[in-house]
This record gives structure tokens, sequence and C-alpha cells, in this order.
């Protein structure tokens, strides 16, 4: 995740949450210094026997010497220590390292598989109407979060992996929204990236950039070669179903589903 998306998560909008305009770099250095966010943050899992993940872990610890800033693991004892610090003192004080290990075992929750809210006050970054509060249950829809997502594949590569950024970077400020850009990798040759498009959907200007703005991704992502791998539903609809795979995936759809009660019409589906 870049650090404008760690930022969404970690900070409160600078610009008030209905406002149409991006962060300024300043502001951006700003909440990365108050809430010690990198200029890229990486997250992984170590799964499997003791020994196996020592020994994953010395690994880790050479590929990342002289490439990341920090580098800890979350039972390491500087982390545990912090948790015992945090629990101790004053709410009023440390409130920045205790957001960050509350938000820490949020993510760790997500690795192993058990749902919470950790990423959802990102959709509220641009909600005039609703400020989020994690100790009650957030639910974008109902509290009217404008949110879109661009989400293609990526090509595990240098050159590829920079060639999305920038486009993404340059085609977002052009609608004034905020890009932030995250990477999941699959394996050695894909990589999956979710761009969301975040707009304060009870403002006309914003809800007609944020659909310019998706389309305009789609078509630039397309001409370098990246193709999304997830459409929302105005997205299909407007699909070219004439090509040769349509046809076949529409073929299998109907012998597997004949009376097409499974997703009717989307991705082509029943047409």
């Amino acid at each position: 995740m870049d650090k404008r998306r760690v930022s969404a998560m970690m900070a409160d909008n600078p610009n008030g949450p209905g406002s149409h305009q991006n962060m300024t770099d300043q502001q951006v250095a700003k909440i990365s210094k108050q809430q010690e966010i990198p200029e890229w943050t990486v997250i992984g899992t170590v799964y499997g026997a003791k020994n196996v993940a020592k020994a994953v872990k010395a690994e880790i610890k050479k590929i990342a010497k002289n490439r990341a800033s920090r580098l800890f693991f979350s039972n390491d004892l500087l982390i545990e220590f912090g948790k015992l610090v945090t629990k101790l003192a004053p709410k009023s004080l440390l409130q920045a390292p205790r957001q960050q290990l509350a938000t820490l075992e949020e993510g760790m929750a997500i690795m192993k598989g058990i749902p919470n809210q950790v990423a959802l006050p990102l959709a509220y970054w641009r909600n005039s109407a609703t400020t989020p509060n994690k100790t009650n249950q957030l639910n974008p829809a109902r509290d009217g979060c404008g949110l879109l997502w661009y989400a293609p594949l990526i090509p595990t590569k240098p050159a590829s992996m920079l060639s999305f950024i920038a486009m993404v970077r340059e085609t977002c400020q052009q609608f004034n929204i905020e890009p932030m850009i995250t990477f999941t990798n699959f394996n050695l040759y894909c990589t999956d990236s979710t761009i969301p498009i975040v707009f304060d959907i009870n403002n006309g200007k914003a809800k007609e950039d944020a659909k310019a703005c998706l389309a305009s991704l789609y078509e630039q992502g397309l001409k370098l070669g990246f193709v999304p791998y997830r459409l929302n539903i105005e997205q299909q609809e407007n699909l070219d179903t004439s090509k040769a795979f349509w046809s076949t995936s529409n073929k299998i759809a109907h012998a597997l589903d004949p009376n097409n009660i499974l997703g009717p019409g989307r991705y082509a589906k029943g047409r």
C-alpha cells in the first residue's frame, strides 16, 4: 500500500470529508510523519511450523536489509512491549502508537481469516454526512459512502508496476480523485491492484468525476495491457460480447445452469 492509501486508513481527511480535492504533498508528508507511514507499506504472513517460520524470517531479513526503512514481525518483543506500555499509559497519551498497534492487531486477525473493520474507514474518506466510528458496526452502503473500484491484473515486473503507478496517479489527479494504490501479490508472475475511487455521493460533480475517472483508468489501463479482473454492473453492460471468449463461456454457463439462476445478466451471462 502506498502512503496515501495507508493515510486514508489512519487519519482524517485534512481537507474535510466533504471536499472534492486531493491532499497536497505537504499534507501527505505531515500525516506520514505523524503516523510514521513510509512511502510503501509491505505486509505479509509467514505460515508453517515454528522452525520453518524461523528460517523464512531469517530470509526476509536478508532481503529487506538496506531496502526497508523499518522491518518488524508481529511477535517481536518491541511490539509486545509497546502493547504493554500503551495499555498502562493514560488514554490521553501515546495516541498514535496505540492506534498503530490496534491496526496491527486487526491486520493480524485478517491474516488469520477473522473479519473486522480495519479497512472500512477508507470508504468514509469523503463522506460529508457520516463520520466512521469503529466502536460501532460500520456499513458504507447504509451510510451513503461513495466508492467505486478499479481492479486490474498487473505483471509482477518492475517496469510494469512503475508504469501502472504513474498511470493511476496521473489519471486520478485529473479528476480530483485521491490516487490510493494497493498491490496484492499472487505469485512470481501476477499481481492484482485495487484502486478505491472515493467520493462524496451527495456532490453531483464528485459523482460525475468518479465515474469518469473509473472509465479513464479502465481505458488507459487496457492500452498498457492492464486488464481488470472485476467490473461493476454498469461496466458489465458495456462489454463487447461478440468475442469468442464470451460465446464460449456462455455455452459453458448455460450447460451448467440451464435455467439461468446464478448471476443472471452478470458478465454477459444470459445474453
